[in-house]
């Protein structure tokens, strides 16, 4: 009974400082600039009472005047006390209020989230960048907190997302930003996963790249797609490595409360904690950000996967070489986690080229994947010459082809799996033409017919994999699935 009283008043307390940091600028509506260059959207289908909370989080920010702010609704006959809620309390204070019209997107199934909210996206894009041209777009969705300097965060890294066309976003969460270890608070980072919770797109991107591939019914999360698609180009982000969002002890469509707590009890967050600036961010250059992580790796002495001394003499940097798409991965990463007291994640969004930093108070513990660009003594072949690649029939898997085809005289060869991935050599093996999708599963690669006849040119879905996944899909020789046909790598045996 006292720890729920005690949380009561807890959560009371916060909303309170709320009100008052941000009762000013609620009251002030001449608050936004006339700009079209940063915009904010807040994403909400009207069922959740976190809207308030994060209004108010956002509303507080010192830099919100620089954007004009937008609240896009999907809301239902339920909710519609909601909806006027919104209406009547922050019409004169957003700089819109938008309504999705789910009438001009006849393929959304309300029962379907990953759908619904793939089009609402659709729709906001369409909206901001195209109709009402805003150069930059920050989404956000209605059940999340934010940091001090979480707008100072995209407003300095604007121009480098504008300028590097090696970049698709720039995110306000750092999914292994936790307590023990010592980030720094104004300094960033590349990654290649998108961690979301607060993420700035540029007009630029949606045009030119995305915008006529979008997927309005995704078979998974319209997150997923755009992870796939950001590693099949080759993109990063631009994450701080201490997060500037947070969300909510809220559960929602795909966050329970045990899943929050695994994910953001030991996160390093502040809401009132903030830098005056970023500094100088020539070293997120992609060139210049490679040279730092060669040069760290050239000094820093390998230590076994397995092993548990950890020295701790101030600078002596150390760096582990784990497999992170093999099965054998899982083993040694259940390993490290463990030493560093890190929830093991399904998945791991801050690799760089197979690369994850964790600086501790005496080192920096560099873990890098066998398969990573910076990782110099590989052994497997990058030109194919020793394999035999030939395509499997449906629902059967590359063990039972390359078995069938060379007469068991050939093995399929499950590391060189990893290295096959990739739009360039599954395009050069399936006929694509007539259509294309990513989508995220442990199959690839390989190709998901959608036309049960096969009947010429096909569409086809490109079933691609998390080449930095650690033990969770690992690829594998034996997995197989209807309609499925992979890419397989056979070797003498």
């Amino acid at each position: 009974m006292h720890d729920k009283l005690l949380k009561r008043f807890l959560i009371l307390s916060f909303i309170w400082n709320m009100f008052v940091c941000s009762s000013t600028l609620l009251s002030d509506t001449d608050l936004l600039v006339n700009n079209t260059t940063y915009s904010i959207v807040m994403i909400t289908n009207c069922q959740r009472d976190s809207i308030y909370l994060t209004l108010m989080s956002l509303y507080r920010l010192p830099q919100i005047e620089y954007f004009s702010v937008f609240i896009s609704m999907d809301c239902n006959q339920r909710n519609n006390d909601i909806q006027k809620w919104i209406e009547q309390k922050y019409q004169k204070i957003v700089g819109g209020l938008l309504y999705f019209p789910r009438h001009l997107y006849p393929k959304v199934i309300r029962s379907n989230s990953y759908s619904s909210i793939s089009c609402h996206l659709h729709f906001v894009f369409q909206q901001l960048f195209d109709v009402r041209n805003y150069s930059s777009l920050i989404v956000i969705e209605d059940d999340l907190l934010f940091g001090e300097d979480f707008l100072l965060l995209f407003l300095e890294t604007w121009p480098l997302l504008e300028i590097d066309k090696s970049l698709l976003c720039v995110s306000a969460y750092h999914d292994l930003g936790l307590k023990q270890f010592s980030w720094k608070r104004n300094r960033l980072k590349r990654i290649q996963g998108f961690t979301g919770l607060g993420w700035m797109l540029s007009r630029d991107i949606w045009q030119k790249k995305l915008s006529s591939i979008w997927p309005l019914v995704p078979i998974s999360g319209w997150d997923h797609w755009l992870r796939t698609y950001q590693r099949m180009h080759h993109l990063d982000c631009i994450v701080p490595e201490i997060s500037r969002s947070i969300h909510q002890k809220v559960s929602g469509s795909h966050l329970s409360h045990k899943e929050w707590k695994r994910r953001f009890s030991n996160l390093l967050f502040d809401y009132n904690e903030s830098v005056d600036t970023f500094g100088n961010l020539d070293y997120l250059q992609k060139e210049v950000y490679n040279k730092r992580i060669q040069r760290l790796l050239t000094f820093a002495p390998k230590v076994h996967p397995l092993s548990a001394n950890i020295s701790k003499q101030f600078g002596e940097d150390i760096q582990i070489v784990i497999s992170c798409t093999l099965p054998n991965g899982s083993r040694y990463w259940r390993h490290w986690f463990q030493v560093l007291e890190i929830p093991l994640p399904r998945e791991i969004e801050s690799f760089y080229e197979g690369v994850l930093l964790f600086p501790t108070a005496f080192q920096t513990i560099v873990f890098v994947c066998t398969n990573s660009i910076f990782y110099k003594d590989k052994n497997l072949s990058s030109n194919f010459d020793s394999y035999h690649i030939i395509r499997s029939h449906e629902n059967t898997s590359c063990t039972e082809a390359c078995d069938k085809v060379f007469l068991g005289k050939y093995r399929c060869h499950s590391e060189t799996l990893a290295q096959i991935d990739s739009f360039e050599m599954i395009h050069s093996y399936f006929d694509c033409s007539k259509g294309l999708q990513w989508v995220a599963r442990s199959w690839a690669p390989g190709c998901l017919f959608l036309d049960d006849n096969h009947q010429y040119p096909v569409e086809c879905v490109c079933v691609t994999h998390n080449q930095w996944a650690i033990g969770y899909h690992s690829y594998s020789c034996d997995q197989k699935a209807p309609k499925l046909r992979r890419l397989c790598p056979c070797q003498d045996k």
